[in-house]
């Protein structure tokens, strides 16, 4: 007899002394166990290749660790990382992420981005780790007041990127910002993340949307298989399906009637240029019936308070139309204001370079016009405050006119101001003759340089016939053809020269004097 079997035979025969000694209950139960733990040994030895394998994926979950630095991997000209937080419970050390995330191209990269779904990483040990690729840049570590610190974009300033391709890996997308060579997007069904929403005590950075400061984008589509985005009856703008709020347009952008809500940043430029402040390009914008909450942005109050101010459509220069469905509930476009007013407070929340301010409007916003392409308006005596930075960056303007006797209210703020200093040289402001005191002693209407009496239009009379009619404005036009442009009677709005802005301002005065 083999040693094995002599040993099994042995063991065998204690076990059966051993039950005998016992109750018949005892036995009974130790049967049992005895009969489950054979179970267990029989699936063990089954499986013991899939349970092998399940440990061995275990034990490789987190094959990396803050004693070992990752180098970016290039493939195809894009550029991968492994995220790394800041552990702050643990003295500011680096402490890396679980996934891979693509984080651009390399400088003069032209044409298309295939982005990879899996990357190798060599650490500075020699051991190689295989990442799976899910996010495009990637977002802050929140830990109180120190949230916001290790979050990055992705494709930031590719102005070679024309176009990519998102593996399904990717669950999350934070980046794409100044990408002017981009003319189309479509998010892939797995896609549930685009940007984050929440804010950073800190600054405003953290909760941009992708794919701001992409002005030529025309074409935007979701894939019918996601449960979190849509792009719903081809409306080329990205939609979250749950809360039917539109997160972001591009210039073809048509709101369907089912959107409720509407991102701060859906529209506006991209916050990452540091050469420019890029617009989405959209010239016509319809407000649906539906639509009832215009998002301020979840750091409204870094924005105000810094004096930059929030608009729906800040630095959309190119926003000529806005009109309002009639039957919405909370926001009107009354009298074909081209704005988009808060009906109940009678507040201007947004205009364009066509606004005409009803006289029934009793406040304008904080960054209303922001960057928007207007050269010339007119606030009627019906205002009786106006927000910060109201005009900020209109490089077009030439003039205001304002027709009340006690200037408007400017909001105070971190900076207390209303317009850029710049513009207060620049533009003319016209009130009435017998209020350019009140304006002059105004802590911010006196700080315009040039302040002109409006004399019920009797400035822009350049024909001297008594009237402000289309005779003065062929008059302003012919010198201006002409080239006697150097006759400073015909220099209307004040700025030193006669060009199409004294052009403009007869316009203004013949429509609404």
């Amino acid at each position: 007899m083999s040693m094995g079997r002599a040993w099994n035979k042995a063991s065998h025969a204690f076990l059966l002394y051993q039950q005998n000694r016992r109750s018949p209950r005892e036995s009974a139960s130790r049967q049992t166990k005895n009969i489950v733990l054979m179970r267990v040994s029989t699936f063990v030895k089954s499986n013991l290749k899939t349970l092998l394998l399940l440990l061995c994926i275990l034990s490789t979950a987190s094959p990396i660790n803050a004693d070992v630095t990752y180098d970016p991997v290039i493939i195809d000209s894009v550029i991968y990382i492994i995220p790394s937080d800041v552990d702050w419970s643990s003295g500011l050390s680096g402490r890396y992420r679980s996934y891979a995330a693509a984080m651009g191209v390399v400088d003069g990269f032209i044409g298309h981005a295939e982005i990879q779904s899996s990357v190798t990483f060599t650490g500075n040990d020699g051991r190689k780790v295989t990442m799976t690729v899910e996010s495009i840049g990637y977002t802050a570590l929140y830990d109180g007041w120190n949230e916001g610190i290790s979050g990055k974009p992705g494709f930031v300033n590719c102005p070679g990127l024309t176009s990519f391709s998102i593996p399904n890996t990717v669950t999350s997308i934070y980046g794409f910002f100044d990408c002017p060579g981009l003319t189309s997007i479509h998010i892939p069904s797995q896609v549930r993340i685009l940007g984050n929403t929440d804010s950073d005590p800190w600054g405003f950075f953290i909760s941009q949307r992708p794919f701001q400061g992409c002005i030529n984008i025309e074409r935007i589509t979701v894939d019918d298989d996601n449960p979190n985005f849509d792009s719903r009856d081809d409306c080329n703008a990205i939609i979250q399906t749950w809360s039917n709020e539109l997160i972001v347009g591009c210039k073809n952008t048509i709101i369907p009637s089912t959107v409720e809500s509407i991102s701060i940043d859906a529209f506006s430029s991209s916050i990452w240029s540091s050469a420019e402040l890029h617009t989405c390009g959209i010239k016509e914008i319809h407000i649906p019936k539906n639509m009832t909450t215009i998002e301020k942005t979840a750091c409204e109050a870094v924005w105000v308070d810094s004096g930059y101010g929030y608009n729906l459509f800040r630095f959309c220069d190119s926003l000529s139309v806005i009109t309002v469905d009639r039957d919405n509930p909370v926001y009107d476009s009354r009298d074909n204001c081209n704005a988009l007013i808060e009906t109940e407070t009678n507040t201007l929340i947004a205009g364009c370079n066509n606004t005409i301010i009803p006289n029934t409007i009793k406040r304008i916003n904080t960054g209303a016009f922001l960057g928007s392409g207007i050269r010339s308006i007119i606030i009627p005596e019906s205002v009786t405050s106006i927000g910060i930075n109201v005009f900020g960056l209109c490089d077009n303007l030439e003039s205001i006119t304002c027709k009340g006797i006690t200037p408007p209210e400017a909001d105070g703020g971190l900076f207390s101001y209303t317009f850029d200093d710049s513009y207060y040289e620049s533009v003319t402001l016209y009130v009435p003759q017998s209020a350019i005191n009140n304006y002059r002693e105004d802590e911010e209407w006196g700080k315009f340089h040039h302040i002109k009496s409006i004399n019920n239009g009797s400035v822009c009379d350049v024909n001297g016939d008594g009237e402000v009619n289309i005779a003065d404005l062929n008059n302003v036009i012919h010198i201006i053809c002409t080239g006697y442009a150097y006759l400073i009677n015909y220099d209307v709005n004040g700025d030193g020269e006669v060009n199409i802005g004294d052009a403009n301002t007869i316009i203004d005065i013949i429509l609404h004097y």
